[in-house]
Order: structure tokens, then C-alpha cells, then sequence
């Protein structure tokens, strides 16, 4: 793989606030502590439109998997690096299905 797999979903950036305050190891604060844009009170980012980055083009180091790995000590090979965010990736979407499943239970059966 030599790109990122992003199905553009912008779950990430729906969820921006857990990338923010979780207890990161060290070698990934530096990109944490540098991204320059607010969190709405949903937990999104605020240059969210729709699924999209507004600012895509030139978006935080946090935001590219690829440039981070690049500039950053990431104890790992681009492909584990990779690999690691995959599984997050599906995680979130697999949290947002069920979530929706039991958004559209709860609305059958109130």
C-alpha cells in the first residue's frame, strides 16, 4: 500500500476530539499539540464541510498520515503505520453503524 485507503467517510474529523486529548505517546504530541484549529462541542473539526476538509490541500501534520510518519519518529514502517490507522479507521465506522443501528431501532420501537 502506498497510500492511505480513506473511504472519505470524515469520521476522523467527526471525532477529532478523542485524536486530541488522549493520553498519546510522546513521539505523537508534537503534531497534537501544533494543530491549529478548535473542536466544535460535537467533538468535530471546525473546517469540516460535510464529509470534506475545507482546508484539505493544507491541512495539520495530525492530518496526514503519510507527512506525519515522514517527519515525525514514528516507531514503526509506513506499512505498519498504515496498518495501525486502518484498524482505527474501521473501528470508528464499525462505532458509527452501530450506532445508527440503534438509532434506527429505537425509532421502530420507541
Amino acid at each position: 500500500m502506498t497510500d492511505f485507503p480513506c473511504t472519505e467517510c470524515g469520521l476522523c474529523c467527526k471525532n477529532l476530539k478523542n485524536a486530541l486529548t488522549w493520553d498519546a505517546p510522546d513521539w505523537m504530541k508534537p503534531a497534537i499539540e501544533a494543530f491549529p484549529y478548535k473542536t466544535l462541542e460535537d467533538g468535530s473539526c471546525e473546517k469540516m464541510v460535510g464529509n470534506r476538509c475545507s482546508v484539505y490541500e493544507d491541512r495539520p501534520l495530525l492530518c496526514n498520515l503519510d507527512k506525519l510518519h515522514d517527519e515525525l519518529d514514528v516507531p514503526m514502517s509506513k506499512q505498519e503505520w498504515f496498518d495501525l490507522n486502518v484498524k482505527g479507521c474501521h473501528s470508528l465506522q464499525a462505532t458509527a453503524r452501530h450506532a445508527l443501528r440503534l438509532e434506527i431501532t429505537q425509532w421502530l420501537h420507541p
